[in-house]
């Protein structure tokens, strides 16, 4: 692996180190997936010092160009997918506006008596049934997301007869006249259970993005509840504000 160095340049080294690497990686000298040579390889093919190494490392993994895996070395890091905050868009729809292809993999599906959280945010009595699906998210068959989802089942009970594997739940919502109007989110970071890592193919040191989404009808009634994780290491997610009507209501 030729890296060419010019220690003659006023750049400090672990930058100089630091281009010579990324550019390897956006020639496809080094392909996502790809192992990385060790910080000693490194300091072998380079005659360069280990800290040094280790600091351009360091700026490439917080760039996210490459990931550490705890005893197993330095990878070059797959493209992150873009998803979009409170964006009226499917997972389907933006794996396949970045030219992948997602699927669906049904792990769980049937009713179960709601209570805590579920039976609160759906406005149901404790014990009232839900129709609870499971799902793992892929895109080009690398498992992406776990989502669950719970619904209010006399709301919807003909959901029951639909194959999830290949079926919209928004979709389906819309064919019985449920049509989801809007919807809250909360967002935050996490680490991922061990059931997670085990769908996602993780370890546990990467992290999970959760979100919690509560989806209402047209008439204010909530529909559904679902709780998401997707891989921190390949899925990130985007929003923009409208500032002019934000300084509006915030002057009013």
């Amino acid at each position: 692996m030729p890296l060419e160095i010019d220690r003659n340049s006023s750049i400090p080294l672990h930058i100089s180190i630091r281009n010579a690497l990324t550019e390897a990686i956006r020639n496809g000298e080094f392909k996502p997936g790809d192992r990385l040579p060790s910080e000693r390889e490194l300091q072998t093919l380079l005659n360069i010092s280990r800290v040094t190494i280790r600091q351009a490392l360091n700026d490439l993994e917080r760039s996210g160009l490459i990931q550490r895996r705890s005893g197993k070395g330095t990878y070059v890091a797959h493209p992150r997918i873009m998803g979009r905050v409170y964006a009226n868009t499917s997972f389907s729809a933006t794996i396949k506006e970045l030219g992948l292809i997602p699927s669906n993999r049904l792990l769980e599906f049937g009713l179960e008596p709601a209570f805590g959280p579920i039976a609160e945010h759906l406005g149901l009595l404790p014990g009232q049934q839900v129709i609870r699906i499971m799902r793992l998210r892929l895109a080009n068959n690398i498992p992406l997301g776990i989502e669950v989802s719970h619904l209010a089942y006399e709301l919807c009970p003909d959901l029951l007869r639909k194959d999830f594997n290949t079926a919209s739940i928004f979709g389906s919502l819309r064919e019985l006249g449920l049509s989801p109007a809007r919807a809250s989110q909360v967002m935050r970071a996490d680490l991922p259970t061990p059931e997670e890592q085990k769908l996602l193919e993780i370890d546990a040191s990467v992290p999970v993005i959760r979100l919690e989404w509560l989806t209402f009808l047209k008439d204010g009634r909530p529909i559904e509840f679902a709780l998401q994780a997707y891989r921190g290491d390949r899925y990130q997610f985007a929003s923009s504000v409208d500032l002019i009507t934000q300084s509006t209501s915030a002057e009013a």
